[in-house]
């Protein structure tokens, strides 16, 4: 088959003729006939055939008790706008199609009606929350671990999923969607400052449908993003106070900003000199004194008392008891955890860890783990000219032509290992006390990140992109009482916008819809369940986007972040979608008065192909370093891909 086949027609006739099948008694059941979307999926006779197949089951269903009582099972395990695509097993690859979900690109985003009955809430869950994580740890790759034994013990007991992905990779604009069930142009959260909650008063949010439900909603640590939750009252930052948590949760209590301990510095280590930084030349990886005085040159020059976040060569820091923020919060954790055993209730628990956000801390034992003459490197260092500047996010390198020395690349990966394995084992602390609380055969737990991470990729470091590094994120749900999924991993396409209602249908609670009007306003994202067997495809593409404000559009892919700008300042959006073989990209300019995209001009595109990776050890550069957007033999996928993006983020009627 050609490079120029088109990625909707890889699934073929055959997979909507059965997905018609499996989906027929819940359309009946429901009153009306579903439609295959597929409209370029199969030959003319094959989708006249999978209409007429769906019309003779829905009168079937209407005429005969087999049918109606198939049509009350299929609708107990799925709703209408979820299941498309053929079932596979958890080790089989999905299928290689950019049509993205059921009734809509979104999967689940005209849906109104909840997952569930309520049941008052059957089991616990406990939600794992990281911030700034990317897939390098043991579960997802053997080519580059980080040591991670807690996290591999969750995926041992669950499902690993290899491609799972954060709708913006920022936290803020992250951790407000994945929240509360919307995706950022819902929202309208793509900076660091604004408060979703501000814009959406009547929304539920992801522990509020706990609370609605019955249920304990516990929380500590950094779940809703630092600093914008409903501002200060009283000098403590409220997370949402009484409209997301239990009074058992409050005030709430995330340590670096309602206990005074500042996360956004190392302190300093003194050793005979109020000047001088106290690293140690085994820990710098430094040869002699004076290559570790020259790696810590820049740090002497900031506040004589903390570091602020600057380069990532100098943010971080070796300190006695770790990350102060991740053994407070866990310690909370563990005690909200034995408040909800006690209650005798269901409970929820959000459990939020801030490393390895910057700066990377962590006791000398972590860092002993990963010897710098151990560390790898990036293998593809500058960026591509094939690709367009703006998709660059200005960071730690000079440009993207111009990486960081191998040196400084090394001590920044190590650090960054470090503060990882020293969060692991406060995840490992948790773990423990629920093994111990007699509760953990009933409990739920599901872990992931706010989104993913590049440590030099491209030249690139941080997060703020659209690339695969970026928005990918790990991704495990382990489910007690589904023993058969225990160490077994899925290719199914998940986002971070299905975590709300996947934790409902574990619990057993609905997933709510606000009432505005005289429409409903549902949640976005899809139950995650159904692929947690295998048994079922539940979306086959993955959405992400990105706001850009270049200084100089000249240099486009410098000073162009956005983390503290209003969105009337953007200048760009970037919309990504990811399905089986591609990503495509799209950048749009940006309109600062309706806060939406200007769709009649597309500034730039970009085209990767993923045919052939292995989503298990992943390579972290061999893919997405060549664009082919603008390569000949590419123009049916181009245009598959255009069409599936722009019905996922373009505005009805535009």
């Amino acid at each position: 088959i050609s490079n120029q086949q088109s990625p909707i027609a890889v699934a073929g006739g055959r997979q909507c003729l059965r997905a018609a099948a499996a989906a027929a008694a819940a359309a009946c059941h429901l009153g009306h006939v579903a439609r295959c979307r597929r409209r370029h999926s199969m030959a003319g006779f094959e989708m006249k055939s999978a209409l007429v197949l769906l019309v003779v089951m829905c009168s079937m269903c209407t005429t005969s008790s087999w049918g109606q009582s198939l049509g009350t099972a299929a609708t107990a395990t799925t709703t209408a706008t979820t299941a498309t695509s053929t079932t596979t097993s958890t080790t089989t690859s999905a299928p290689s199609t950019a049509t993205a979900n059921a009734a809509d690109p979104g999967a689940g985003s005209d849906a109104s009606t909840p997952v569930l009955a309520s049941t008052g809430g059957a089991h616990n869950v406990i939600h794992i929350v990281i911030d700034d994580l990317r897939t390098e740890v043991g579960a997802y790759t053997t080519t580059h671990d980080i040591f991670t034994p807690a996290m591999d013990r969750i995926a041992a007991r669950g499902v690993t999923f290899d491609r799972a992905y954060a709708q913006q990779a920022l936290c803020n604009p992250s951790r407000a969607s994945f929240m509360t069930g919307r995706r950022p142009d819902t929202t309208q959260i793509w900076n660091l400052n604004d408060n979703w909650r501000v814009k959406h008063q009547l929304w539920t949010s992801l522990p509020g449908q706990f609370l609605a439900a019955g249920m304990l909603s516990l929380g500590a640590g950094k779940t809703y993003h630092d600093t914008v939750q409903n501002g200060l009252k009283d000098g403590v930052f409220e997370y949402d106070h009484a409209r997301s948590w239990s009074p058992e949760a409050l005030p709430y209590r995330n340590p670096c900003w309602t206990q005074g301990i500042d996360c956004s510095g190392c302190p300093r280590r003194k050793k005979g000199h109020d000047d001088e930084v106290g690293w140690d030349i085994e820990v710098l990886g430094a040869t002699d004194e004076s290559e570790a005085e020259e790696e810590t040159s820049m740090a002497r020059k900031l506040s004589p008392e903390r570091w602020s976040i600057g380069n990532v060569t100098e943010d971080w820091c070796v300190w006695d008891t770790g990350d102060l923020s991740d053994v407070l919060t866990t310690d909370h954790a563990i005690g909200l955890l034995q408040t909800g055993v006690d209650s005798g209730k269901a409970f929820y628990l959000a459990v939020g860890y801030h490393k390895p956000h910057l700066p990377w801390i962590a006791k000398q034992e972590f860092f002993d783990l990963y010897p710098i003459e151990n560390i790898t490197l990036a293998k593809v260092k500058t960026l591509d000219d094939s690709i367009p500047p703006i998709a660059y996010n200005d960071n730690d390198s000079e440009s993207p032509w111009e990486p960081l020395d191998d040196y400084s690349a090394r001590i920044a990966r190590r650090a960054y290992y470090a503060a990882t394995s020293g969060m692991d084992h406060e995840i490992g602390r948790l773990l423990d006390a629920l093994d111990e609380s007699g509760v953990a055969d009933n409990t739920a737990i599901l872990l992931h990140s706010d989104h993913g991470w590049q440590l030099g990729e491209r030249a690139g470091w941080r997060k703020n992109t659209n690339w695969e590094n970026g928005v990918r994120v790990p991704f495990m749900v382990a489910v007690p009482w589904m023993p058969q999924t225990a160490g077994t991993r899925t290719d199914h396409f998940a986002e971070l916008v299905d975590v709300m209602p996947t934790l409902a249908e574990l619990a057993g609670i609905p997933t709510p819809s606000t009432k505005l009007g005289d429409r409903l306003d549902p949640v976005e994202g899809v139950s995650l369940v159904p692929a947690l067997g295998g048994s079922e495809v539940v979306k086959t593409a993955a959405f992400s986007q990105y706001p850009r404000k270049p200084k100089d559009l000249d240099v486009p892919w410098q000073n162009n972040g956005i983390d503290h700008s209003d969105p009337s300042k953007f200048e760009y959006m970037g919309y990504s979608v990811r399905v089986d073989e591609w990503r495509y990209t799209e950048w749009y300019p940006w309109n600062g008065e309706t806060l939406e995209a200007n769709w009649t001009s597309i500034y730039a595109s970009e085209l990767y192909d993923w045919r052939g990776s292995d989503n298990t050890n992943m390579d972290y550069d061999l893919f997405e370093n060549t664009n082919l957007a603008n390569s000949r033999g590419y123009e049916v996928v181009l245009l598959e891909l255009k069409a599936l993006l722009r019905r996922q983020f373009k505005p009805r009627g535009l």
